[in-house]
């Protein structure tokens, strides 16, 4: 079992703050259509910045609202840290426990170490890629056996969109229409975790971000999952969108996709 100490550390302090914030109906704003940021994403980014910087200096720093713009971020570096402060923004000021920080290290383009971690619940998921096995806190986790679409939970990454759900549905129909209960979830990093865990069978999502996605499909990889592109091509963290599932229901859900 490997887990870095530092970085948890910084994942129960942001949390922290998240949780006041979470407590006080936070205030928010409009990022783009069907987007939301609120304070508390900036708070939170701005304190896993300072605390990363402070323990891994040298290494670049790639966050959600500061994007390429933040002074740490380097294209070309070897390594980097990946930061989403607050996935599930929509969730957070609704006041839905259902939301996490993500933080993900890649080196050389791959991630090395992935960590999740819901606030609410202090559930934290982590997986490094040199120890090849994903826990929540000190435990292991496997995908679930589920192989026959008609028994699986499979979630679906859209909110009350139209167009994404017309888009989902064009190309998943056979899937809503067979599986034993779809879900509507935007929260990738938790919903890809879960999927690790073997609480749900199946993620899909066209517009999860690397930032929400990075740090969860090492986890998904390594209990025992398959992660692809939304294309179904061979996943890379820095497309949008992904699928995760089983390997069972992956080879299924690549049947039923049109």
């Amino acid at each position: 079992m490997s887990q870095n100490e530092e970085v948890h550390k910084i994942l129960v302090e942001a949390g922290s703050l998240l949780k006041c914030y979470y407590e006080e109906a936070p205030k928010w704003d409009e990022k783009g259509r069907f987007e939301l940021v609120s304070e508390a994403d900036l708070a939170a980014e701005r304190l896993i910045v300072t605390r990363l910087r402070s323990a891994f200096p040298g290494e670049a720093i790639y966050a959600e609202e500061a994007g390429e713009d933040a002074p740490d971020y380097d294209r070309d570096a070897t390594v980097r840290w990946i930061v989403d402060p607050l996935d599930g923004t929509a969730n957070f000021v609704a006041g839905i426990p259902y939301f996490a920080i993500s933080i993900a290290r890649e080196r050389d383009g791959q991630i090395a170490e992935g960590y999740v971690y819901n606030p609410v619940s202090e559930e934290l998921f982590y997986s490094t890629r040199s120890e090849g096995r994903s826990y929540l806190r000190d435990d292991p986790i496997t995908v679930s056996e589920t192989a026959d679409l008609g028994d699986a939970l499979v979630a679906f990454g859209f909110s009350a969109n139209m167009d994404a759900i017309r888009k989902y549905y064009a190309r998943w129909g056979p899937v809503f229409e067979r599986c034993r209960k779809g879900l509507a979830v935007i929260v990738p990093s938790m919903t890809l975790c879960n999927v690790a865990r073997g609480r749900l069978d199946a993620f899909i999502d066209f517009g999860c971000s690397m930032e929400g996605q990075a740090a969860a499909a090492l986890i998904v990889k390594n209990a025992g999952g398959v992660i692809l592109n939304y294309d179904l091509t061979e996943h890379d963290h820095r497309n949008k969108g992904a699928l995760a599932a089983n390997p069972h229901l992956a080879d299924v859900l690549r049947h039923h996709a049109t």
